[in-house]
């Protein structure tokens, strides 16, 4: 067993060297300035003549200082007058993003409303559309976006860069860095917050012992009041709009594999915690366990990744649904996505196939109206009917469907799909497109096709947040 003092050693010396690691480097940090200064010169000379002109500014990790080596981004948000109305933000922002960042092949993505986005010099550059607003007069969630790089520059200091880095960097070795709906995980602006709360990495994984409690993180007190507008596990107010929850984008597995992560960082600290594809690279397949595997796979008309991961997550759910109703016990499951054109469902069941004799159990016969309504319901279709050993009333009848795949062709048949809990956005390309693959053939699948492999990882893998030092260390 490692004592304190020693532990306390190894901790800093770990923190120190990946803190050396995610620090941007003097050259790395002057290449960003200038693509930076390049776009911002671009936006400008695009919005010379625009009516009322919109002023352009830094948001994000860049503008704020906290990016991490090798990963900058630069978002450049263009704040219109509130005159125009929000429907019209799409028409009158997007075409300034296209046109200033033109010789790049730029492209459109999607949250609320599109945006642009392009590779400047191997940066990836955003353009975003918003409004010039007073602090709760929001018109579009972006809006917040500048005020958050306000208060993060009037509050941070070089140290606390240097301390939500290391918080980034520990999350995305955990792949649990990310707001999108992909991910469900811990935003940039989250990570900032979460330092500014508690000072420094170390008690930010300190703190997360605390967050399964159903804690609410706030900077200021008299913000705590309006936690109790919220209902998700992990409440972290927005300090620049205490009404919104930055914690709600964070999935309840992802708030709980960092609770877990870092109570294992603590027990026995190590640079592993820190190394960008961690995860990646230890997952290994049960392969004991694909023969309980089932996977929905099917192509659909190409859409925003927000989009298709939010209809892919909703119908993941409704459709274990289905099968929990008719027998099907599903131990876990993942979505998974090529972001273009092809998706699939996965599932690992207790049993493929289930007992041919389906057994209701009814209430006990004492209770008399009870049995009555309970038989009414059930006996002239049961095949058997009993009072049990615990004097219950038992009806049973014949599966109709035994088999998971027969009954996932028969859920998402043309002439069903409308019911089975698909998106109505994906349902009719489900129809069109499905195919059913069980067992091995979702292995082979899956070294066909790489973006399959997480997924799978998640359905037949050991997390690898669980996995390792604690049991060993905790005697």
């Amino acid at each position: 067993m490692v004592d304190i003092p020693e532990r306390v050693e190894k901790t800093l010396k770990v923190l120190a060297e990946a803190a050396r690691r995610v620090e941007p480097g003097f050259n790395e940090k002057k290449k960003i300035d200038a693509v930076a200064a390049k776009v911002l010169t671009l936006v400008e000379t695009r919005l010379e003549g625009v009516k009322p002109r919109p002023k352009p500014v830094f948001g994000g990790s860049y503008a704020k200082g906290t990016w991490l080596s090798g990963e900058a981004d630069i978002d450049i948000f263009v704040k219109f007058s509130a005159s125009i109305r929000k429907t019209d933000l799409e028409r009158v922002s997007t075409p300034i993003g296209l046109d200033a960042l033109a010789e790049y092949r730029p492209y459109l993505r999607y949250s609320e409303h599109p945006y642009v986005e392009a590779i400047v010099d191997k940066v990836k550059v955003n353009v975003v559309g918003c409004f010039d607003v007073k602090p709760g007069e929001w018109i579009s969630s972006a809006d917040r976006s500048p005020y958050h790089t306000e208060m993060i520059l009037s509050r941070f200091n070089d140290t606390l860069r240097g301390e939500t880095r290391l918080l980034k960097r520990f999350l995305k070795s955990n792949s649990i860095y990310g707001s999108e709906i992909r991910i469900q995980g811990f935003s940039g602006y989250v990570c900032e917050v979460l330092v500014l709360r508690f000072g420094n990495f170390i008690e930010v994984v300190r703190e997360a012992q605390n967050l399964g409690k159903k804690a609410v993180i706030a900077l200021s007190e008299d913000h705590y009041k309006y936690g109790s507008l919220h209902r998700s596990p992990l409440i972290i107010l927005d300090p620049v709009d205490p009404r919104r929850n930055l914690g709600a984008a964070i999935s309840r597995k992802n708030s709980s594999r960092f609770i877990f992560a870092s109570h294992c960082f603590l027990v026995r600290p190590s640079l592993r915690y820190f190394r960008p594809g961690r995860i990646s690279s230890r997952v290994q397949y049960q392969k004991a366990f694909q023969d309980q595997l089932v996977m929905v796979k099917f192509e659909h008309s190409e859409r925003s990744a927000d989009i298709v991961w939010g209809q892919l997550r909703r119908s993941l759910v409704r459709l274990e649904r289905q099968m929990t109703i008719r027998g099907f016990k599903v131990l876990r499951s993942a979505v998974a996505s090529n972001e273009k054109s092809k998706s699939a469902l996965l599932f690992l069941l207790e049993r493929t196939e289930l007992s041919p004799l389906l057994v209701k159990i009814g209430p006990e016969v004492n209770m008399i109206e009870g049995a009555k309504l309970f038989l009414k319901k059930n006996f002239e279709e049961s095949k058997m009917t009993w009072i049990g050993g615990d004097g219950r009333l038992y009806v049973t009848n014949l599966r109709r469907q035994r088999d998971v795949a027969s009954l996932l062709k028969q859920l998402l048949a043309a002439s069903n799909i409308s019911s089975s809990g698909v998106a109505p956005g994906l349902a009719g390309d489900v129809a069109k497109t499905l195919k059913i693959v069980k067992g091995s053939e979702v292995l082979i699948e899956s070294n066909r096709n790489i973006w399959l492999k997480e997924a799978l990882v998640d359905v037949i893998g050991t997390d690898p947040v669980v996995c390792g030092p604690t049991s060993r260390t905790s005697r």
